[in-house]
């Protein structure tokens, strides 16, 4: 009997080591968690198991996923790169975020770090190390870190996200006899629905979120169903004297979007606020009513 830390539960306990010779797959694991229901009779046990998939599950990522994305976006901008590794960060993070992954997320960022890099000198082969660093890596935008080496696209603005910022949350379960058709429980899945919302969406998206409640300013229904598509949208137009900061962004539905320039063209006047919300409850009906 040896003494030492399981990482994948986050706890010290005592176990013989037994080494699974196997390769990494989903059908090896289903083979394995077999044996174990077996109890005794098994030839693993589901400790054995748990530091199998520990060994195992960050190099399977690593070399199916993130590195060969990478390597076969060779030669793209530094926007494409960030378009396509952020939905595979945020994915196998949620996947993993009931467990206790903290430590493996910080391996998974540095070799995120490691991969784009790389890919940033064969993009600027003749440019300095101090250059590119310079050039290519920023402080969170949204303001909600302090991480300074974040992949930042010069143009776009786009960043990168990182594996440690999404948060360790332990799964539950719906309550019993709990029912979406039950009127008396709206809030409670609103609630339920706010958390996979933040879970799923890029930093700037929650932070206008939030700010809006999770409801469209323009129809006031919700945002976190993922039933169409969002959209950033200006409240006052750039081409009227409008910025692109916080404070003039809000989150809208794709059908508001296209709706609302039909009644108020942007390069029309500036519409008071009283014709604004008239619009705003025009395109509410409408939704309401399902005419697009």
């Amino acid at each position: 009997m040896s003494k030492r830390k399981n990482k994948y539960l986050g706890s010290w306990t005592e176990t013989r080591a037994k080494p699974i010779e196997l390769a990494f797959s989903p059908l090896n694991l289903l083979i394995l968690l077999e044996q174990a229901s077996k109890g005794q009779d098994g030839e693993y046990n589901n400790q054995d198991i748990a530091n199998w998939c520990l060994q195992y599950w960050e190099k399977y990522f690593e070399d199916e996923t993130i590195s060969k994305e990478i390597q076969k976006l060779k030669g793209n901008s530094v926007s494409a790169i960030i378009d396509k590794l952020n939905p595979i960060i945020r994915g196998i993070g949620n996947y993993w975020s009931p467990s206790v992954a903290k430590q493996t997320y910080s391996y998974m960022d540095h070799h995120v770090w490691e991969c784009t890099f790389i890919f940033l000198k064969y993009l600027h082969p003749k440019k300095s190390k101090t250059w590119i660093i310079d050039r290519y890596y920023k402080p969170d935008i949204t303001g909600q870190s302090k991480n300074r080496w974040i992949l930042t696209d010069p143009k776009e603005r786009k960043q990168l996200t990182k594996m440690s910022w999404i948060p360790i949350v332990r799964h539950t379960l719906i309550k019993f006899r709990a029912t979406p058709y039950d009127a008396c429980l709206n809030e409670y899945y609103e609630n339920r629905d706010e958390k996979e919302f933040d879970r799923n969406c890029i930093k700037s998206k929650q932070k206008l979120a939030k700010i809006q409640n999770y409801k469209c300013p323009i129809c006031r229904m919700s945002i976190t169903d993922f039933s169409e598509k969002l959209v950033v949208k200006e409240k006052v137009p750039v081409i009227q004297g409008g910025t692109r900061k916080y404070n003039n962004l809000q989150l809208v539905h794709g059908y508001c979007n296209r709706q609302y320039p039909k009644m108020y063209p942007s390069k029309g006047e500036l519409s008071k606020e009283h014709q604004i919300q008239e619009g705003f409850k025009t395109i509410r009906q409408l939704r309401l009513a399902e005419i697009s």
